[in-house]
């Protein structure tokens, strides 16, 4: 809804899918306003951002109402970043990404020793640029929230480039959201309703975490060794004549 509400769907719906990068950021940070800042999105930022020693600054934030400390999709001169969160000593951008790489990037590496510093075209960079500029003497954060691997992909890269200058830079899954969203405990039934919706959203998405094969009461004793096969049900050979049904699998050798 405050995708469609915010004018970043169309007025024929022809954007609105379950691929939709605004629909799942105005959906899960939507629904999260619904929820103490305290209990609901703090717990998230406190346990699923990266690296660990990033969640000790969010202790410094004590809000409970929040609905007039987050702005969507907020057009600045540098960037249009996802979430905006302002508060009294900090300001924090959440960029948001589910099945798409970042709008832009360049060559630039700040890493090289001797070397000027150079601005960067990369999305972050640029909105690490915002935040030097609003946030004035705040302290500043700029998280980017994806899938797992893409996530930790591109905050590797943009720390090992150094683009980023005066602003505090980790980076939170999907995966870990959802761990951490299942461990917030509802205080009454209209909370539980909205922790059970976006749990249900998030994993309709595909982004629970996996956790292992085995069953509990399963023990596994390292001095066993374990082994996993299966036997083909037919032999397939070019040279010989033979009957391909379906169902049914095949060993090339």
């Amino acid at each position: 809804m405050l995708a469609e509400l915010r004018g970043k769907i169309n007025n024929l719906n022809s954007n609105l899918t379950d691929r939709s990068e605004d629909e799942l950021t105005g959906n899960f940070f939507g629904h999260l306003r619904y929820l103490p800042f305290n209990r609901g999105l703090k717990h998230i930022l406190k346990n699923a951002v990266y690296p660990a020693n990033l969640s000790g600054i969010f202790d410094t934030l004590n809000v409970e109402e929040w609905q007039d400390n987050i702005l969507f999709w907020p057009r600045e001169k540098e960037a249009e970043p996802d979430v905006l969160l302002s508060f009294d000593d900090m300001v924090m951008v959440v960029e948001v990404k589910y099945l798409s790489g970042l709008s832009s990037d360049d060559d630039v590496d700040n890493s090289i020793d001797g070397q000027d510093w150079k601005e960067s075209s990369n999305q972050l960079a640029r909105e690490g640029k915002m935040l030097e500029r609003i946030a004035s003497d705040k302290t500043k954060v700029l998280i980017f929230l994806a899938p797992e691997a893409y996530a930790h992909q591109v905050y590797a890269d943009v720390t090992s480039r150094n683009l980023l200058n005066d602003v505090l830079f980790g980076y939170m899954s999907w995966q870990k959201a959802f761990d951490a969203i299942k461990e917030i405990a509802a205080e009454n039934p209209y909370e539980r309703l909205v922790l059970d919706d976006l749990t249900e959203l998030l994993y309709q998405k595909g982004f629970e975490s996996f956790k292992n094969f085995m069953l509990e009461s399963v023990t596994i004793d390292a001095k066993n060794i374990w082994s996993f096969d299966y036997a083909p049900e037919n032999n397939f050979s070019f040279l010989i004549a033979q009957k391909i049904e379906r169902g049914s699998y095949y060993e090339f050798g």
